[in-house]
């Protein structure tokens, strides 16, 4: 027997290098297509495109000590429509219109001022990435708080806490039909003196 020529290629079967050249077409595909973070990324793409904007908040370390104008300089792509409204969260609301929230899916933002410092966020999202949004705060700020129920916040069966630095996030634990996929982020201060409104 002769011993085996080391330059020698290996011949590799028409249908395996079809087969190859297949799933390098259709693994793309198949992954936007089909898989839930697909999809979302697929979406991302676009939003950008139809000229949304994105929000990026580290809901782990905001906090009540920014301003409006601070907001409009951080963010000023994002075409903030703001007016002296009352609400049980201050008594100034910034509306922005965005294309997606942390890289999640996304409609728009509302900020509330009380003393002209951010004392809560509302960010209204996509419903088909409720469960991604569950994941990623999960991710952010750790284990949801344990359940409590009172006048101003719904028992712990309809909603999930969470304690960031300056204060908690909260967001529905299941979306029924009729509900709004919204997350709100309230400060510490806001918590401390209750939802009420012009406080």
């Amino acid at each position: 027997m002769k011993p085996q020529d080391k330059n020698a290629k290996i011949r590799v079967p028409k249908f395996y290098k079809r087969l190859l050249l297949v799933a390098i077409v259709v693994g793309p595909m198949w992954w936007l297509v089909f898989t839930e973070d697909g999809q979302r990324r697929s979406d991302m793409v676009l939003l950008k495109l139809f000229g949304d904007e994105p929000l990026y908040l580290n809901l782990k370390v905001l906090d009540d000590h920014f301003t409006e104008q601070e907001i409009r300089q951080l963010y000023p792509d994002i075409p903030w429509q703001c007016e002296q409204k009352v609400s049980a969260f201050g008594v100034r609301t910034c509306y922005g219109k965005i294309g997606s929230f942390n890289q999640i899916p996304a409609d728009h933002a509302k900020l509330f001022f009380g003393d002209s410092t951010l004392n809560a966020v509302k960010v209204v999202y996509s419903r088909n990435y409720h469960g991604i949004l569950g994941k990623d705060l999960n991710h952010q700020l750790g284990k949801p708080l344990p359940s409590f129920a009172s006048d101003d916040i719904p028992s712990d069966d309809t909603v999930v806490r969470w304690r960031a630095d300056g204060g908690v996030v909260m967001a529905k634990k299941k979306l029924n039909k009729g509900d709004e996929p919204a997350l709100l982020w309230l400060s510490s201060t806001q918590m401390a003196r209750g939802s009420r409104p012009g406080r």
